[in-house]
């Protein structure tokens, strides 16, 4: 007699998951404190979707204006976007392609008291460098997409990737334009505008938002409320285009680092005085290693590969660079 194989299909993620939680090994959240952050968003426009997109007659959210989202996280409130309700945002000066992330979206997630569970709401993040035409980054989904995640319900950020929300407030979800490179029409070394676009969490396919392979996105849902949807609390611009003025020479020209990259140590191409210290800190701002002003070599054997900066006090001033550890 054949024996049968019997086969359980269970509504379980059989695919890879992505970068997890702020406290966890991995992460990539970036703090709003973090040293890697040179400027902030300055402007935009927003247009707030329905608080439930299956019943426009509960009408569309009210909390929050796009002043909320400008300036640095946790400093002038959150825009509440509502379904599928879009913020864009611009800068003083465009966002470049450079080194790992370029730029970083805040959000006001949570993590539940005495339990290791995060209440989080997701948005698609896309950019253009014309004002009109925009890009989205290839977003992605692995949980469960039989079963709606309910309003109040918390979410796994493992889940989710290139989805803005992954971190409680405070940290930002981290986006690197390299993913976007060879895109006809899009200058990424000239970002000058960044959309964020809510993403409707229902798993009902007549309103559900979709990832890049098709995958219905599951989220808290219904929100329907003024606070509802996606909370946008900033966007920190990490890599800078460059418009130099004397100032601006200074700052760059005031030291460099070699090697870079690096692996054991590294030594400062010193042409500034009265230096006091020297602060090696991951991206999310957390300091890792301090030398006095009496260095030669600085040993950063301890660091495991990475980007980092590093930041030289002098006074009441300072200067900061990059590094990268590989």
């Amino acid at each position: 007699m054949k024996r049968r194989l019997l086969l359980l299909f269970l509504p379980v993620s059989i695919y890879a998951q992505f970068e997890p939680q702020v406290s966890e090994i991995g992460t990539t959240a970036i703090s709003a404190g973090s040293n890697i952050i040179v400027a902030w968003a300055k402007g935009g426009t927003a247009f707030p979707g329905y608080k439930n997109i299956a019943n426009p007659g509960t009408g569309r959210t009210s909390v929050g204006t796009i002043e909320s989202a400008l300036g640095k996280a946790g400093t002038s409130g959150v825009l509440s976007l509502g379904d599928a309700g879009v913020a864009i945002l611009t800068f003083e000066r465009p966002i470049k392609n450079g080194i790992g992330a370029d730029f970083a979206v805040f959000e006001n997630g949570f993590r539940e008291i005495n339990t290791n569970k995060d209440y989080l709401e997701y948005a698609f993040v896309e950019v253009s460098s014309d004002g009109t035409n925009f890009y989205r980054f290839p977003a992605k989904y692995v949980g469960d997409s039989l079963n709606q995640i309910s309003s109040y319900q918390t979410t796994d950020t493992k889940n989710y990737h290139n989805l803005a929300g992954k971190y409680w407030a405070g940290f930002g979800t981290p986006f690197n334009l390299e993913e976007l490179s060879g895109i006809s029409g899009l200058e990424i070394e000239n970002i000058t505008h960044v959309k964020i676009v809510d993403v409707v969490g229902t798993i009902n396919p007549l309103y559900s938002s979709r990832d890049l392979k098709g995958r219905k996105i599951n989220d808290p849902y219904p929100t329907d409320f003024a606070s509802g949807g996606f909370d946008l609390d900033a966007v920190a611009v990490i890599n800078q285009a460059e418009i130099l003025g004397l100032n601006d020479q200074e700052r760059i020209s005031g030291f460099n680092i070699y090697p870079n990259p690096a692996t054991n140590y590294i030594s400062i191409s010193e042409t500034i005085s009265g230096i006091t210290s020297i602060q090696i800190s991951n991206i999310q701002g957390n300091k890792l290693l301090e030398y006095s002003s009496d260095f030669q070599k600085m040993d950063i054997s301890s660091l495991v590969s990475g980007i980092y900066v590093v930041e030289i006090n002098q006074g009441n001033s300072k200067h900061i660079k990059r590094l990268t550890i590989k």
